[in-house]
């Protein structure tokens, strides 16, 4: 039986920086998921409606822009739009 290694795909050098740049996206999300509340009571002074109201604007986002921009997307060449996106993203949160 041959050996089979642990890391199994993160050893091909692409999808193991399509794995890392993922992770970090994720992990950056979560972070900021978690400290905008956070800053909105500390900071701020909001109250627990005010900090319910940010925290579906966060999500309500992905909904009003995100399945209309799903479907679309899937149209398109994947790898390209995965760049760009991830750079969007990125950008805005400098």
């Amino acid at each position: 039986m041959p050996m089979v290694s642990r890391l199994g795909l993160l050893r091909t050098r692409d999808f193991g920086r399509f794995f890392a740049a993922t992770a970090l996206g994720q992990w950056g999300d979560r972070i900021l998921f978690l400290a905008l509340p956070l800053v909105a009571i500390t900071a701020l002074g909001a109250d627990e409606f005010q900090v319910g109201l940010l925290t579906a604007m966060t999500t309500a986002g992905s909904l009003l822009v995100g399945l209309p921009a799903g479907a679309w997307v899937d149209r398109m060449r994947k790898r390209p739009v995965m760049i760009s996106t991830d750079l969007a993203r990125g950008r805005w949160r400098c």
